[in-house]
C-alpha cells in the first residue's frame, strides 16, 4: 500500500499562525473602536455659538446663547439671535441633541451632533420649521465658561441611547459636497455608544448566521444535484442573448479568456469598475449633476480599485510562500454588477444610508491552481485583511470627516472623506456577501476547508455590518433597513427550502410516490440525493432477506 502524504507540521503551523495573526488583527481593529466609545464624560454646552443656517439656497447668520444646562438630564436652553430673537430648548444625549425654538407664529425643530472640546465646540445638524422648510446649520463656539471637558461620546449619567451618526436625509451638515456614504456613517464612538447596543449587535449577528447557514446548505445541495437542469433552464430563458452572441457575421470565434490580450482584460476591468461606481453613486438620494455626485463617484472608483488590490496582494504573497506561479491578469466580474444593482435597489427602497455599497466587481486572476485547502487559506486571509483595512480606514476617516465638513473645504479632502468611508462600507458589505457559504462564492471554499475559520470571518463581517451600518444610531435613521435585511434572510431561507422541496416532489412523482409522510418529506429534504439513492437500494435487499 502506498504511504499517504500529509502536510509538513511546520507548514501547517505556519499557516495557522498567519491565520491566527490576521484574525487577531481584525478583532483588535474592531475592538479598538469599542474601547474609547465606552468612556464616559459630560459636555458643557454653556456659552455662545456663532451659527450659519442654510435653507432654500439662502444663508442666515445667527448666534446661539446657551445659558442653562442640566448635566443630569441633558436639558439645555437659551436664546437664538438672528433676524429675530427667540428662545429655544433642547436635550443633549451623549453627543447628539434635539432642539426646538419658537416665537409667535413660528417654530422649528432640529437634530444634530456636538464635536470638539470646551471652548472650541462645534454644533451641526439639520432642521425643519412650521413653514415646511428644511435646512442645515453649523456653528462654532466663540466663548465658554472656564470649565474643562474631557472628549468622549457618552456622559456618565446618560442612558444607553442612540446617537446621531450623521444628518437626516435633508443633506449633510456644513458641506453639501459630502456624499451620504460619508455623512451617514457613524463614528466608532457613536456605533459602540453602549454595551446594550453592542450586545444587540452580537445577538443579531448570531441570529443572522443561523438564518443563513442552514438554508445555504440546502441551497448548495439543490444547486449541485440539479445543476444541469438549472443551467439548461437558464440557457432557455437567455436564448435570445446566446443567439446574439453566436452570430457568425458579427462576432469571431470566442477566444479562451486566458488567451485574450492584456488590453482587452484591462478594458473589461475598467468598464466594470466605472459602471459599478456609477451604481454605488446612486446610493446617494441626492444623485444628480452636482459636485457632490462627482466627488462621490471618484471616491467609489478608488474604493473599488483598492478593494480589488487587497485580496490580490494577499493571494500573491501566499502563492510566493508556497513557491507557486504568481503570474496574473486583471479580471472583470460582470455578475457583480447585478449584485451591486440589487444592493442599490434595496438600499433606496428602505431609505438605508449609507447603504449597501458592493464593490466586488473586479479582481486579479492568477494562473496558479491552488488546492481546496489552499483556496480556503487564501479566502480566510483575504477576508481578515479586508476587514482589518476597512476598520483602519474607518479610524482614519474620523479626523478627515471633521475637517471635510467645514464649508469650502478643499475638494481633495472631500474626496478623501468619501473614499475612506466607501472603503469601510464596501469592505464590510463585500466581505459579508462574499463569505456567504454558497457554492459559487468564496465563502464556500472557506466553509468547505474549515468551518471554524469560516465562522470567525463571517461573524466579524456580519457583526460590522449589523452593528455599524444597520442598527440605527440616531432618531433620523429608522429600523427599516435592519428589518428589511432580516426579511431578506427569511425569504432566502424559505426560497431555499421551497426550491429543494420542489425538486424532491418532482423526483417522488417520477418514482410514483406522490403520497409521502411528513417525516419522510423532512428526511428527503435534509438528505443528499446520493444518500437517498443508496437507501433505496438497501431497502429491497433487506426485504428479500
Amino acid at each position: 500500500m502506498a504511504p499517504t502524504t500529509r502536510p509538513e507540521p511546520r507548514a501547517r503551523r505556519r499557516t495557522w499562525l498567519v491565520l491566527a495573526g490576521a484574525a487577531i488583527g481584525a478583532a483588535l481593529a474592531l475592538s479598538l473602536s469599542v474601547t474609547p466609545a465606552l468612556a464616559s464624560t459630560s459636555i458643557d454646552l454653556l456659552g455662545t455659538f456663532s451659527m450659519v443656517a442654510v435653507t432654500n439656497g439662502a444663508s442666515y447668520a445667527q448666534t446661539w446663547h446657551i445659558t442653562s444646562e442640566n448635566e443630569q438630564t441633558g436639558a439645555f436652553s437659551g436664546t437664538d439671535v438672528g433676524p429675530t430673537i427667540e428662545t429655544f430648548t433642547g436635550v443633549l444625549d451623549g453627543r447628539s441633541f434635539t432642539s426646538t425654538g419658537s416665537q409667535p407664529g413660528y417654530d422649528w425643530h432640529g437634530v444634530g451632533t456636538v464635536s470638539g472640546v470646551a471652548g472650541t465646540l462645534k454644533v451641526s445638524g439639520t432642521f425643519t420649521d412650521s413653514n415646511g422648510a428644511t435646512g442645515k446649520f453649523s456653528s462654532s463656539q466663540t466663548s465658554a465658561p472656564a470649565t474643562q471637558e474631557i472628549t468622549g461620546p457618552v456622559a456618565a449619567s446618560a442612558p444607553a441611547a442612540r446617537e446621531v451618526s450623521g444628518p437626516v436625509p435633508a443633506g449633510p451638515p456644513g458641506n453639501a459636497d459630502i456624499s451620504t456614504i460619508a455623512s451617514a456613517l457613524p463614528t466608532p464612538a457613536q456605533a459602540f455608544a453602549s454595551t446594550a447596543t453592542v450586545a444587540a449587535g452580537v445577538g443579531l449577528s448570531l441570529g443572522a448566521i443561523l438564518l443563513i447557514t442552514f438554508p445555504s446548505q440546502l441551497f448548495n445541495l439543490t444547486f449541485q444535484e440539479n445543476y444541469a437542469e438549472i443551467r439548461e433552464w437558464g440557457r432557455r430563458r437567455l436564448q435570445w442573448l446566446q443567439r446574439k452572441r453566436e452570430r457568425p457575421d458579427e462576432r469571431p470565434d470566442p477566444e479562451p479568456e486566458a488567451e485574450r490580450g492584456p488590453e482587452r482584460s484591462w478594458l473589461g476591468f475598467a468598464g466594470v469598475v466605472l459602471i459599478g461606481a456609477l451604481a454605488g453613486s446612486l446610493l446617494n438620494p441626492h444623485f444628480g449633476l452636482t459636485t457632490a455626485t462627482l466627488y462621490g463617484y471618484v471616491a467609489v472608483v478608488l474604493a473599488i480599485c483598492a478593494g480589488a488590490a487587497v485580496p490580490a496582494v494577499v493571494t500573491r504573497l501566499y502563492l510566493q510562500t508556497r513557491h507557486a506561479e504568481t503570474s496574473w491578469r486583471p479580471h472583470a466580474l460582470p455578475a457583480g454588477l447585478a449584485v451591486a444593482a440589487a444592493c442599490v435597489l434595496i438600499s433606496r427602497l428602505s431609505s438605508f444610508e449609507p447603504g449597501y455599497l458592493y464593490g466586488v466587481l473586479a479582481g486579479v486572476a492568477f494562473s496558479a491552481k491552488p488546492s481546496a485547502k489552499h483556496k480556503g487559506h487564501i479566502v480566510a486571509l483575504s477576508a481578515l485583511t479586508t476587514i482589518t483595512i476597512a476598520a483602519l480606514a474607518w479610524f482614519a476617516w474620523i479626523p478627515v470627516s471633521g475637517a471635510a465638513k467645514d464649508g469650502g473645504s478643499f475638494f481633495g479632502l472631500v474626496v478623501l472623506d468619501d473614499f475612506l468611508a466607501s472603503m469601510f462600507v464596501s469592505g464590510l458589505v463585500g466581505s459579508a456577501i462574499g463569505l456567504l457559504p454558497l457554492c459559487f462564492l468564496p465563502g464556500w471554499d472557506l466553509h468547505h476547508w474549515h468551518r471554524g475559520a469560516w465562522l470567525l470571518c463571517f461573524a466579524l463581517a456580519m457583526f460590522g455590518v449589523i452593528e455599524v451600518l444597520l442598527i440605527p444610531h440616531n432618531d433620523s435613521h429608522s429600523n427599516v433597513p435592519l428589518v428589511t435585511t432580516i426579511i431578506l434572510m427569511v425569504v432566502f431561507g424559505g426560497a431555499s427550502i421551497g426550491l429543494r422541496e420542489w425538486f424532491a416532489s418532482r423526483r417522488r412523482h417520477a418514482e410514483g410516490r406522490d403520497k409521502v409522510a411528513f417525516r419522510q418529506r423532512v428526511h428527503e429534504l435534509l438528505t443528499p440525493a446520493e444518500a437517498l439513492a443508496a437507501e433505496a437500494h438497501v431497502q429491497p435487499a433487506e426485504s428479500a432477506d
